[in-house]
């Protein structure tokens, strides 16, 4: 019988083992560090989580991703049940045996697909009937497994892990109602922005994404590239202005954002096929 265990010392967990999966009931647990990774998945019952001062209501079919040294609380029912997945970096790849970072990950052959779709904001996932069956699964089969010492247990039991992270990394490439109702927040932004000096790293800023990912939803909800979002914005409100009788056309260029009148006319004659002094004589 192979013998994996977990310590606390200061208010800080540690395993013995690279990996180590564990299945409990919920009960009252103080805030506390982690030296490892973890994946706390629901398996029944309801529970509610603390993660660096932010609450996630938790149910079954539920996941909370928790990095190295993330102040983590939880309490909830005490007949609920859930799964904890904890794993250390070196345990996916040998070279990152001084890693001490979940995102670390993404700089393996394993999982570098990943490395500029995950959304690494996403602290809870919430998977489907059919997901929550798999995974499920595959965790109850990787409990029993690595507790044994038949051949073939350890191979079983890295590819089952290898898994099961996959599909975790799958599911946080997904796109969430609060991330869509976050992106239209962005695109108001812009709207009454649209004449400043705003970038694509200042919005990833404000709305805490990371710029690749920012990247990737922006594009993913407009079709286009947030430059080109933000040059259709200012060239269409700059139509809006030439169509306006009092506004000079010579100083309309610094009204919708521009520093440089060139950029301006080349900009606007690609989008609307005029140049701004036909657009005001013959219209769209």
């Amino acid at each position: 019988m192979i013998i994996l265990s977990k310590t606390l010392i200061n208010g800080k967990y540690f395993i013995t083992d690279d990996y180590l999966i564990e299945i409990n009931n919920i009960s009252a647990e103080a805030r506390h560090t982690h030296d490892f990774i973890e994946f706390v998945y629901m398996l029944k019952g309801k529970s509610v989580h603390s993660l660096d001062n932010h609450e996630y209501f938790m149910k079954s079919g539920d996941l909370l991703v928790i990095n190295y040294d993330q102040v983590h609380s939880f309490n909830g029912d005490p007949n609920a049940l859930f799964c904890n997945i904890l794993i250390k970096p070196e345990f996916i790849d040998n070279e990152l045996k001084e890693c001490k970072n979940l995102w670390s990950l993404f700089d393996t052959p394993h999982y570098n697909e990943f490395k500029n779709l995950v959304n690494i904001n996403s602290n809870v996932i919430k998977f489907s009937p059919e997901e929550k069956s798999c995974f499920e699964s595959t965790i109850l089969l990787l409990n029993k497994e690595q507790h044994s010492s038949l051949s073939g247990s350890s191979f079983t039991t890295r590819a089952g892990i290898n898994f099961i992270m996959t599909m975790i990394f799958k599911k946080m490439c997904e796109f969430s109602d609060e991330e869509f109702d976050n992106f239209k927040n962005i695109l108001n932004y812009i709207e009454k922005n649209y004449y400043q000096n705003i970038s694509a790293k200042e919005l990833s800023l404000l709305c805490h994404y990371n710029p690749s990912y920012f990247s990737r939803i922006f594009k993913k909800y407009t079709g286009i590239t947030f430059s080109e979002y933000l040059k259709k914005t200012r060239i269409s409100n700059a139509c809006r202005l030439i169509k306006a009788s009092d506004n000079n056309i010579s100083n309309i260029y610094e009204k919708v954002g521009y520093t440089n009148k060139t950029n301006f006319y080349k900009h606007f004659k690609q989008i609307t096929n005029k140049t701004p002094l036909e657009y005001k004589k013959h219209g769209e």
